[in-house]
């Protein structure tokens, strides 16, 4: 059961990320270990625009302007409004220039939940 604020310590914390645009992905893979396993699901707030760039260095949750979702490192590009999407796969390559609808920093993993 989703909460707002849980208990740490005898102390209430809020959840911010559960008040923002949340976005939900199941890893299908085991080609994202050590970081991510098949079956754990992760989540983060949606960033669209300008707060973009406040994700540089960040695993995230990305939408390409083509629709496709992926997790990927995200990497400033070689010109504005472009990104270099590191792949956490090394068998994958990076994808440079792309252009991006959102990202969701990824702040919130459950483990084997599927």
């Amino acid at each position: 059961m989703w909460t707002d604020t849980t208990v740490a310590n005898g102390q209430a914390i809020t959840l911010r990320v559960l008040t923002q645009d949340l976005v939900t992905l199941v890893i299908e893979t085991n080609d994202l270990q050590p970081v991510y396993r098949r079956g754990d699901v992760v989540c983060g707030p949606k960033s669209v625009g300008r707060h973009v760039d406040n994700h540089i260095g960040d695993d995230c949750i990305i939408r390409l302007a083509t629709g496709e979702q992926l997790i990927r490192t995200l990497h400033r590009g070689a010109s504005a409004g472009r990104y270099t999407l590191r792949s956490l796969d090394r068998n994958v390559e990076d994808i440079e220039g792309a252009t991006i609808d959102w990202v969701a920093p990824i702040q919130m993993i459950l483990r084997g939940q599927t």
